[in-house]
This record gives C-alpha cells, structure tokens and sequence, in this order.
C-alpha cells in the first residue's frame, strides 16, 4: 500500500504501466470498477481527500520480473543453485502483473538472467539476445524504486548494465 492524494489516484488509474489492484480509503477498500462508489464517498466527506491507500502491482513482462526477483536473491552469489524457475515465476506473480508470458526460451535462470552476461552473450549469434536482455535491464533500470525492494540488487544490476554498455566485462 503506498498513501497517494486523489490526483496521484487518478494518475494511477489513467496509467497503463500499473494495475491498480484497490483502492482504501479510510479502512473501505474499493476495486478499480467501484469509482462511482468512490465519487460518492468523495461528494459526502470532503475530508477523505487525505486518507486515500492504494495497492497497485506494476505490470512487468516475465522477463523482467523475474530478473528482478532472481537479482535480489541472488545479487551476491556467482551461480544459480537450480533450474527449474517454477518458484521464481511464483513470486514474481505475487509482486507484479505479469504480461507476456512466453517460456519457450526463457526457461531457465541463467537463461533469463545470466550471471555474467558478458560471457554467457558473447558470439555472433547472441547479439540479438543481448540486445534485448540490456533493453529490459535498462526499463527496469528507469524507475528501480518501483521494481526493487533490496537496495543491493539494484546497485548490482547497475554495476552489470554499466559493464554490459561499455563493453567492460
């Protein structure tokens, strides 16, 4: 739940980047499709203005979310200790909504994120993949404050995209 003033409600709302799951205001929680609920509430007691939570989870693409999941647990370790990302994919799911969900070549750890990609992306056929790999460390990169919840793993990951754009791996 993050406190938000009505203007920062409707951002959210207006926002094709987040879902806003609810909606509390003053202990009553409301869904995204109770608004005019909302207008009601709005019109009666001017003083809710202040007392409004949301709970939102960002949309992400599995990818991504599960970069950012696999970084916060894994940020200070060299290797993966597993391959299966049935777990990871679960706790992605409870943080983020999660839109494209394609698995075919994504279905490993170090897949979708390696843990030194200079290495795991060097050849000629990989150019493609890094590319598209740096892309989605440089969205999550944009607003880390939104994605990330272990500092860390943020820096980490700025440490690997800096080495990744100057080629200094």
């Amino acid at each position: 739940m993050i406190k938000a003033n009505l203007k920062e409600v409707f951002d959210y709302l207006n926002s094709d980047q987040i879902l806003v799951i609810s909606i509390k205001i003053k202990g009553v929680v409301f869904t995204s499709e109770q608004l005019k609920l909302l207008h009601d509430h709005l019109v009666k007691d001017k003083s809710i203005f202040n007392c409004i939570e949301l709970d939102l989870k960002y949309y992400l693409s599995r990818r991504k979310a599960l970069i950012v999941v696999l970084e916060e647990d894994f940020y200070d370790r060299l290797s993966y200790d597993f391959t299966d990302l049935k777990k990871y994919e679960n706790k992605a799911a409870l943080r983020f909504e999660i839109r494209n969900k394609e698995k075919n070549v994504l279905d490993t750890p170090q897949k979708v994120h390696p843990k030194n990609p200079c290495k795991y992306f060097n050849g000629k056929d990989m150019a493609y993949k890094k590319r598209h790999y740096k892309d989605a460390i440089s969205e999550i990169l944009k607003t880390p404050f939104h994605f990330f919840e272990v500092k860390e793993a943020e820096e980490t990951l700025k440490e690997t995209y800096t080495k990744m754009i100057s080629d200094d791996c």
